[in-house]
């Protein structure tokens, strides 16, 4: 196996940089540093390094490791200094995180940023609960529409692959939660196949009580089989329609934010966290945006719209201009939002509420609650409503050198930017 040659750019407590050269282009390898690797707790080498390259995954993304570095013959060694980040142990591991991504030591304004944090996740679970409960009442209302026989979707619902666990947990789940209790009426029920007296078998249920008896996950599982085999080839117009085959694809990333906000864990430094996938290095620090990228972006739905919208747009001065020019905005754009499922999370989030504003409610004031309570936090949008606390709010001052409302409309300017072009191009 061939040996690549780099030079070591930096070192860090259990791994290391290498910078190198794939053809022309400028790209960076991450190694692995073990104990065996240390000189009295030091890291030695020559700034010339050769390395092999292995390709590993690391959080669902393919990387190509370096491995096996040495020394280059003939070379002075140097001693490199290690970065390495410590938690203060008389605080949690959420200090350490709040202080390390908003690069601020006052422990008073760490912990109005966690506070705020809190306050934000309330918000955030408020409205993704509320998009469960329209993604199921659009699934009622087409059952309804097209007659559709609740007895053939759960049938396929039971034997296909993605579902057919998930069925059957769920018809246990209804016999244990409402056995004798005033929705046991609506259950319709069998003897089990073993005769035993003292049990029986759920077979259908209304599917409004059936759904409520999921995670996110497997609603959207489950909605998205009956989508495929009920409605989707019947080339139908209505707007539910049109809602679940251009939301269902982003509605089970919800999962991600929701689960931040419901176990309190830190979400604005996890939908911010560059480092997530250390694909970020090579990605998005070069001219080279295809380089080490794993699965290709361009497959995702919506990276047309934004491929052409962000290009509109930073021709006129609103979109960051990407190193590499016009045509790299779009890619960059995407694999900035997809490289971190939580940022990716946040992203549909955002996607598929601003496409139930536009396309299914019927309620003015729903969209302005919503950009209101934004607006608390970030205020992102103009509502002709006077806030003079606007500049005082903890997202636009922290970190200081690069705040929240900014790193934040990096990627999800394209929806409130884009304009019609924008939804005309996703619903295509």
């Amino acid at each position: 196996m061939k040996r690549i040659e780099g030079s070591i750019e930096s070192i860090h407590k259990n791994y290391g940089v290498i910078k190198s050269k794939d053809g022309d282009y400028d790209v960076k390898y991450l190694f692995y540093i073990f104990s065996d690797m240390l000189s009295d707790g030091v890291f030695r080498s020559t700034p010339n390094v050769t390395f092999l390259l292995t390709t590993s995954q690391v959080r669902g993304v393919k990387v190509l490791l370096a491995y096996d570095v040495r020394s280059i013959t003939g070379q002075e060694e140097q001693t490199f200094e290690v970065h390495n980040l410590k938690i203060d142990d008389k605080r949690d591991y959420h200090d350490f995180i709040f202080k390390t991504f908003y690069e601020e030591y006052d422990n008073s304004i760490i912990d109005a940023l966690s506070k705020e944090d809190i306050r934000f996740k309330e918000f955030i679970l408020k409205w993704v609960l509320f998009l469960e409960n329209e993604i199921k009442k659009s699934s009622l209302r087409l059952i309804q529409k097209y007659d559709i026989s609740l007895k053939e979707v759960y049938k396929e619902l039971s034997k296909n692959i993605e579902t057919k666990k998930i069925h059957k947990d769920l018809f246990k789940k209804l016999k244990t939660n409402y056995v004798f209790r005033n929705e046991f009426e609506l259950l319709e029920i069998s003897r089990v196949k073993s005769g035993d007296v003292r049990g029986f078998e759920v077979h259908s249920a209304p599917f409004e009580l059936y759904l409520e008896n999921n995670t996110i996950d497997e609603l959207g599982k489950i909605i998205e089989v009956f989508f495929i085999t009920f409605i989707k080839d019947m080339d139908a117009v209505d707007e539910d329609s049109k809602f679940l085959e251009n939301a269902l694809e982003m509605f089970s990333e919800l999962s991600i934010i929701r689960n931040a906000c419901a176990h309190g864990n830190p979400l604005i430094p996890l939908i911010l966290d560059d480092k997530y996938s250390p694909n970020y290095l090579y990605d998005l620090s070069s001219v080279y945006p295809d380089f080490n990228s794993g699965d290709s972006v361009k497959d995702w739905k919506l990276f047309e719209p934004l491929r052409w919208v962000t290009r509109q747009l930073t021709k006129i001065g609103i979109a960051p201009h990407y190193k590499g020019g016009l045509q790299h905005t779009g890619l960059y754009t995407a694999k900035y939002i997809l490289i971190n499922p939580a940022r990716r999370s946040f992203f549909s989030f955002l996607f598929i509420i601003e496409y139930f504003f536009r396309f299914i409610s019927e309620n003015p004031d729903l969209e302005k609650e919503f950009k209101r309570e934004f607006n608390v936090f970030l205020p992102y949008f103009e509502l002709n409503e006077d806030d003079s606390d606007d500049e005082n709010k903890l997202f636009v001052n922290y970190p200081k050198s690069d705040p929240v409302l900014a790193k934040i409309n990096r990627f999800i300017y394209p929806i409130y930017y884009g304009g019609d072009a924008f939804w005309v191009l996703v619903r295509i």
